[in-house]
């Protein structure tokens, strides 16, 4: 039957044979519109083959393999360019709060990218902002196409595997990687202190 992955043909033509499989054994239908088939919304992702990621930092140029150096967070959109990169420290973006990591910075049309991870002393201090969903909502804002975070080897932080789907947007690219990026960019290349104003 062509497989049974949600929403494509294999799947509803299996769908309809169990529901004929249940008229025939006289199984009542379970659902108030007296029918066998439930529709309800599944979340898929799919992940192209071939992906490709080349950095340049310095006068090194280096290949980074999906799967292995990087991966696309769950309602990443896909996009393909080259562009500079722009960092961004913590991508911590409450002006409020005196802290904004992209106070003069040009994000239009560039990835963005980002530590993982807080400083410990501005914990509770901005802890709503330093949530990844709003990172990434704050580095849509000011224009990023993408937002590649990098690990903090001196701020082990665990990885919140789920966004929300609201993040999504077709062209706006989600990574993360394995610490072989950010070892890459921040050994090659002399970065800027983060752009945050007085605590």
């Amino acid at each position: 039957m062509e497989g049974r992955e949600c929403g494509e043909k294999g799947g509803q033509l299996a769908a309809r044979y169990i529901a004929s499989k249940f008229q025939e054994w006289r199984l009542g239908p379970a659902f108030e519109e007296r029918t066998y088939i439930q529709d309800f919304i599944a979340e898929h992702s799919k992940v192209e083959e071939n992906l490709a990621l080349k950095l340049k930092a310095g006068k090194i140029i280096r290949d980074f393999y999906y799967g292995e150096d990087w991966h696309v967070w769950n309602f990443s959109g896909s996009d393909n360019f080259t562009t500079e990169v722009a960092f961004v420290g913590y991508g911590i973006h409450a002006p409020q709060k005196r802290s904004d990591d992209y106070a003069g910075v040009d994000l239009k049309g560039k990835p963005a990218l980002l530590v993982m991870g807080i400083p410990p002393l501005l914990e509770d201090k901005l802890k709503e902002e330093a949530e990844m969903q709003q990172r990434i909502k704050a580095a849509q804002e000011v224009g990023a196409r993408e937002v590649l975070f990098c690990s903090n080897p001196a701020q082990r932080t665990p990885i919140p595997w789920r966004l929300k789907k609201e993040i999504y947007k077709p062209d706006f690219v989600i990574l993360y990687d394995d610490d072989k990026i950010g070892n890459f960019i921040f050994k090659e290349v002399k970065l800027p202190a983060a752009n945050r104003g007085p605590s």
